[in-house]
């Protein structure tokens, strides 16, 4: 999405700039692309708006149009799973945090390259 919107970009500045290539079906395709990408991009962002907004309102399993075309959906956290998940991170950072798993990280890492 990115680079289409920088291809645009550049697009719209050489056209305006009155840069024109040597073939005219180049120009033409150009010309088409900088009209046509504006409508292109506003449905786009529409349609991930609207996905977004049924994901919230629990009447889809997708949030974004690229999840549905890369096959992947989100889920709804209970709210258990949820009390114990924020038990658990309050316990990491009350008892010293990213230090002490980054500590136990290293040294579960040294104790695999020593016997492993």
């Amino acid at each position: 999405k990115r680079k289409l919107d920088r291809l645009f970009e550049k697009f719209r500045e050489d056209t305006a700039d009155g840069l024109l290539y040597e073939n005219k079906y180049l120009n033409t395709v150009r010309s088409a692309f900088v009209s046509a990408y504006p409508f292109l991009h506003c449905s786009w962002e529409l349609a991930n708006l609207g996905l977004l907004l049924t994901y919230t309102l629990k009447k889809s399993k997708y949030h974004s149009v690229l999840s549905i075309l890369a096959g992947y959906n989100l889920i709804y956290m209970k709210q258990q799973t949820q009390q114990a998940s924020s038990k658990i991170q309050s316990k990491i950072y009350n008892n010293g945090g990213i230090k002490v798993a980054a500590h136990s990280l290293m040294s579960l890492v040294a104790r695999g390259i020593t016997f492993g």
